[in-house]
């Protein structure tokens, strides 16, 4: 009897367990038998599918020393090509990004020296590479470089780079249109000189294009907002977020899944955490959130590593240990540094997420600088659902960079960017992961990109790897399969609630007759959006009341006898 109560109460205490723990995900150091364990200066670090067989291939930079470039064997392992492929540069490196600047479909890469002869390695397609930083003007010789990132600033579907220098003034260039470069940095005025050790790209007020945080290791940090015409202004006072401080790190992401980017910045002191309150400013939520580290990190870096649909947050410290803060999805995060088995207490630098077996969740790579061995952690999994996204271009540059997918599923709403380089002078993986929880049904997916154009997939299953062609809205797996809907369906609207437009999708089983209206809370029609015979496929409409107050409305979806119905909230 005391047995049979024994078993019953272990069983009774499992269930009341927080639903987190049957989640936890722990890493084991792979390193070795991955063979990327370089033991030089280790900086900046890329994640880039550079020969499109869909394996993660990693670029390593080292100070004054030849960076190296692996190869994914898919098995596993990394080969070492840097000397067939002719990107060894061998100079005081810095920073690295990978981006097709000429949207030919293969990545290119930036990487950053000080002093100068930066190198702009354009890719042959046969897993060769060709500098083309002297004849687009962008070796700058005797510039002090530091970070890189690209992005579409000007959204003219080419994506642009900046790059910030040590004691110099920061540079933008503007691509033109994959033929050449210019130096637009005095026009834009984005010319900050106060030793930018990071860079970032974000469209944080959610404009439709890209604005740029600088992070200085002397003076202050800066945020640029982009004003749409070729220029920048100092939003910094105004968002709030004017800190002297020394920064070394930061990057953009929407940690409390609320729709707007927030950001992170690691410095010499303790570290900030600032909340978008989706007004154009910022909150300073750092001992909130539990966030204030004080290990001078210099690489910090967003990404869902249990896939439970929350952003996670990796910091490489120059100082002690590295630090993983879980997100606990209530606006705080807890230190499972120990339990996840990530330590790393040599002088860390670049720091990136990255799927790089290709089962799903994200893995991790630290560079170390001083002589110490890098370390990649390939994550152990949990039994979490995940969706993994590669964007191609057609309007929009050819990565998608730049552009913001929102995905709905379950309870979950999450937004994420396509990043051109963050952190400290590192870029994550370009896919974009979606961890799912449990959910095995993404309900609905929206594509914004760079270009203005938004796309809408429905009734994605769990657990694909999905690319994504601009004006398609289809996901074809990266073996080459896609899918059709199945279903009559409706979803939210995004966003919900809204001041002025918002995006309505659906989805059609099959061709045939529609509409789609607007009704007010007594079910009265106030304006009809669609009324026609439509294909199967899914489908998406932009409304835009005019003359109708604030209040909670209703959208109506009827086709073949079934009507759907979702509520919509607009406030002005």
């Amino acid at each position: 009897m005391l047995k049979n109560q024994s078993l019953i109460f272990t069983f009774v205490f499992l269930l009341l367990l927080p639903v987190s723990l049957w989640a936890q995900t722990s890493f084991t150091d792979v390193t070795d038998q991955a063979g990327v364990g370089d033991t030089n200066f280790g900086v900046g670090v890329a994640w880039g599918d550079f020969d499109r067989d869909g394996a993660l291939d990693l670029y390593l930079v080292n100070l004054g020393q030849a960076n190296v470039l692996y190869l994914n064997k898919a098995d596993g392992t990394f080969e070492d090509i840097t000397t067939e492929a002719g990107v060894g540069d061998g100079g005081d490196g810095v920073g690295c990004a990978w981006g097709d600047y000429n949207n030919d479909g293969l990545l290119d890469l930036f990487v950053s020296n000080r002093p100068g002869n930066h190198r702009l390695y354009h890719n042959n397609g046969d897993t060769t590479f060709t500098d083309r930083a002297p004849e687009f003007g962008m070796s700058d010789p005797s510039g002090l470089g530091e970070s890189v990132a690209w992005g579409d600033y000007d959204n003219d579907g080419y994506i642009d780079l900046y790059v910030t220098r040590m004691m110099q003034t920061n540079i933008l260039y503007r691509n033109l249109s994959g033929e050449d470069f210019e130096d637009v940095t005095s026009f834009a005025g984005v010319g900050d000189n106060g030793r930018g050790e990071a860079t970032a790209w974000c469209d944080y007020d959610d404009d439709g294009d890209q604005d740029l945080y600088l992070a200085n290791a002397y003076g202050y940090n800066l945020l640029y907002r982009n004003d749409g015409d070729g220029t920048f202004t100092d939003y910094t006072d105004s968002a709030g977020i004017r800190e002297y401080a020394n920064s070394f790190g930061c990057a953009w992401g929407d940690y409390d899944n609320d729709g707007d980017f927030d950001l992170y910045v690691g410095r010499e002191s303790t570290n900030k955490l600032y909340a978008n309150k989706g007004d154009g400013t910022f909150e300073d939520v750092t001992y909130e959130a539990g966030v204030g580290h004080t290990g001078w990190a210099l690489g910090v870096s967003w990404g869902d590593y249990d896939n439970d649909g929350w952003l996670d947050l990796h910091l490489a410290n120059h100082q002690g240990d590295d630090v993983l803060y879980r997100n606990l999805g209530d606006g705080t995060f807890e230190d499972v540094t120990d339990q996840a088995g990530v330590h790393n207490f040599y002088n860390g630098r670049g720091n990136i997420w990255g799927d790089y077996n290709g089962d799903g969740f994200l893995d991790l790579y630290v560079s170390n600088h001083d002589g110490a061995r890098n370390v990649l952690f390939e994550n152990n999994r949990n039994e979490n659902h995940f969706l993994h996204l590669r964007l191609v271009g057609v309007e929009s540059n050819k990565d998608g960079i730049g552009s913001k997918v929102v995905c709905l599923s379950g309870s979950l709403r999450m937004t994420r960017q396509e990043e051109g380089g963050s952190g400290f002078a590192s870029q994550n993986s370009l896919p974009i992961e979606f961890g799912l929880a449990t959910n095995t049904v993404v309900d609905s997916l929206y594509i914004y990109w760079t270009s203005g154009n938004i796309d809408t997939l429905t009734e994605l299953v769990a657990d694909q790897f999905l690319e994504i062609v601009e004006g398609e809205e289809i996901g074809v797996d990266w073996e080459g399969s896609n899918a059709l809907p199945t279903q009559f369906s409706l979803y939210q609207n995004y966003p919900n609630p809204f001041n002025n437009s918002t995006l309505i999708g659906y989805t059609l089983p099959s061709p045939g007759n529609v509409s789609l209206t607007i009704c007010n809370i007594r079910g009265q029609e106030i304006e009809s959006l669609v009324n026609s015979h439509q294909s199967q496929g899914f489908h998406t409409i932009v409304w835009t009341p005019q003359g109708i107050s604030s209040g909670l409305y209703f959208c109506r979806l009827a086709g073949a006898g079934r009507t759907k119905i979702k509520p919509l909230t607009l406030l002005k």
